[in-house]
């Protein structure tokens, strides 16, 4: 198909359905890049075949994912007949079966319920990502996330308690990543962490292996153990993150397409 072809039926779609076009698609959103390549298939699929890249590999996730990705749905107001289109779009015919467990009796149980949902997107996102990768590649790993944040990285208009709304929220660890700790309200024990997290990072661009210098020990995903690492003061190990819930999204899913 001719690019500008494709432009065009791309914009016919977002038109057709402007407040739904960020949510078309189970987890993804309606975007269009033109670059001079082509992926042959989409990367879940890819991942889900066992054919993507045999590379070492870190995935992760904040502790609170979904809070953000909730305000954006509702656009500030929680709403029912909102979420339950929501619902529709990305589980399809398994829509009846989500609203069972992720209930939306009024405007504030469809908040929490969407905020749950969308967690489960990054969270469950992650593990199937990792439990494809430690298929064919040992020096896989997965982390959490959860100290929690003491700047906010989003310009919001008129959010002020964003500890409240937002907690552990997405990408919260990004600047301890790189060791940006010039933003606010940073204090001490952030210092510290981001320097076990950037050298995490560092070490592992150079090796593909993010263990070494004294640092708390990473292990490797393995799908038997299903082990994390949780980024927190303390570092700390733990297993099956979300598992349950991740079992029932994917059954969703599955059931929906």
């Amino acid at each position: 198909m001719p690019a500008q072809q494709l432009v065009e039926a791309w914009y016919k779609s977002v038109q057709e359905d402007v407040t739904g076009a960020g949510f078309t698609g189970s987890w993804q959103t309606n975007h269009l890049i033109i670059d001079g390549h082509v992926l042959h298939d989409s990367p879940s699929n890819t991942f889900l075949k066992g054919k993507q890249n045999d590379v070492p590999f870190i995935t992760g996730t904040t502790a609170d994912e979904g809070t953000l990705f909730q305000l954006f749905l509702f656009l500030g107001r929680n709403d029912v007949g909102r979420y339950k289109r929501f619902a529709e779009k990305a589980f399809g015919k398994a829509r009846d079966k989500l609203l069972q467990t992720y209930n939306a009796a009024d405007n504030d149980e469809a908040g929490q319920s969407a905020c749950t949902i969308f967690g489960s997107g990054f969270f469950c996102g992650a593990r199937r990502l990792a439990r494809s990768m430690s298929a064919i590649q040992p020096r896989t790993y997965r982390y959490l996330f959860s100290m929690p944040p003491k700047f906010f990285l989003y310009q919001i208009p008129g959010i002020d308690n964003w500890k409240e709304l937002f907690k552990c929220f997405h990408a919260a660890e990004i600047p301890y990543v790189f060791h940006f700790m010039a933003l606010p309200g940073m204090e001490d024990e952030d210092i510290v962490l981001a320097d076990q997290i950037a050298g995490y990072w560092a070490r592992f661009a150079r090796t593909g292996n993010p263990n070494g210098d004294g640092a708390p020990l990473w292990p490797g995903y393995t799908q038997k153990e299903e082990n994390y690492l949780v980024l927190d003061n303390p570092i700390i190990t733990n297993h099956g993150y979300k598992n349950k819930e991740c079992d029932f999204v994917e059954e969703l899913e599955t059931a929906g397409f």
